[in-house]
């Protein structure tokens, strides 16, 4: 609530800020969803509703590149089962594909350097399984799970369940601030 001490929702055009203190407005305008609009502050440790089939994921963070912070959301099935997730390290600028590989791997590429970013997760189905993350709008990972790629014997089983729940790691998650579905436009 707007002025509160603690706030874990605010009034339509206003968000919480990253200790939950207080309710800001949102800016005007033609780019009044480029800050912080249509953010929702993380709460770790919470089966949230969200299809990450039919919705990629948005993840705001603000942890500097070599801290010992990370991102670490559990996909779950709609009936509340750990399906699979997804943990981006920090320290390392590393990614560990749950439910697939046994260790954290170096992205392919090289992830923008900026202490804010917006990492966006993708899973579609179209042709197998195919895992994408973007970072502040640069294509960091873009793989398709395989045998090849994945370690794990069950990944497959595992990895064709639908996404329907989501949940920010309430220990290992160190780094995500704000979450919201992503939107093209």
């Amino acid at each position: 609530q707007d002025g509160a001490t603690s706030c874990t929702s605010c009034s339509a055009g206003h968000f919480a800020n990253k200790d939950r203190t207080k309710c800001d407005a949102c800016p005007q305008g033609p780019h009044s969803g480029d800050q912080m609009c249509g953010w929702i502050a993380v709460q770790r440790g919470v089966k949230l509703d969200y299809d990450l089939d039919k919705t990629p994921l948005e993840i705001r963070t603000d942890s500097v590149v070599g801290s010992n912070n990370k991102v670490f959301v559990n996909f779950y099935s709609a009936l509340g089962n750990t399906v699979v997730g997804v943990a981006l390290y920090f320290q390392t600028m590393w990614y560990w594909i749950l439910s697939c590989s046994n260790s954290q791997t170096k992205f392919p590429t090289t992830v923008p350097s900026n202490t804010d970013k917006v990492w966006r997760i993708t899973v579609t189905r179209s042709a197998g399984v195919r895992l994408k993350i973007h970072c502040n709008e640069v294509e960091v990972l873009n793989v398709l799970l395989s045998d090849t790629t994945c370690r794990m014997s069950d990944w497959s089983e595992k990895w064709s369940k639908n996404v329907e729940k989501i949940q920010f790691h309430s220990s290992s998650d160190t780094a995500s601030d704000y979450y919201r579905p992503y939107s093209s436009g």
